[in-house]
């Protein structure tokens, strides 16, 4: 809906047709610290068992983090777009993170050393997951917030 001042207003669209925001920095940060906490919990881990190989870890959750923000740039997380949108942009940002992820654990596992290849590749695959599950789960608490405090939103009771 226009106004008088030829802006659009947000307010009067359906939700579906709503310019929303994305999640810019709760995105960044689940990512950065599930890749983080996932190399740090790679280290400890590997640390007891193979202390030599403990440091593959860390390359492990560089590689996440590489792919995560990957597909948070393709995803061009800062732009406003509407609910229907997100849903294309999350799924296309998924398959380029989960591409960029196979091709980034071929050239971490063929780079390290066949001592850490084990610890490298298992943080690698924890990492994948955690970051993914962190994500999806802002995204996921992102939308559902903007739904719930949208005008057109509405409680139906289904008791009856």
């Amino acid at each position: 809906m226009k106004t008088d001042a030829g802006v659009q207003s947000n307010n009067a669209a359906p939700m579906s047709e709503r310019m929303v925001p994305g999640p810019t920095w709760s995105s960044l940060v689940a990512g950065i610290a599930a890749a983080a906490l996932t190399g740090l919990a790679g280290w400890f881990v590997a640390g007891r068992f193979s202390p030599n190989d403990a440091w593959a870890a860390w390359p492990a959750a560089g590689a996440d983090l590489l792919a995560a923000l990957l597909g948070l740039g393709v995803m061009r997380v800062w732009a406003p777009r509407t609910m229907a949108r997100w849903a294309t942009a999350f799924l296309g940002a998924q398959a380029v993170r989960f591409f960029t992820a196979i091709a980034l654990a071929f050239v971490l596992l063929y780079s390290l050393p066949a001592s850490a290849r084990v610890v490298g590749g298992l943080t690698f695959a924890a990492g994948y997951f955690a970051v993914l599950a962190a994500e999806t789960w802002t995204a996921a608490r992102h939308f559902r917030l903007v739904l719930e405090a949208s005008p057109s939103h509405t409680v139906t009771d289904s008791s009856d």
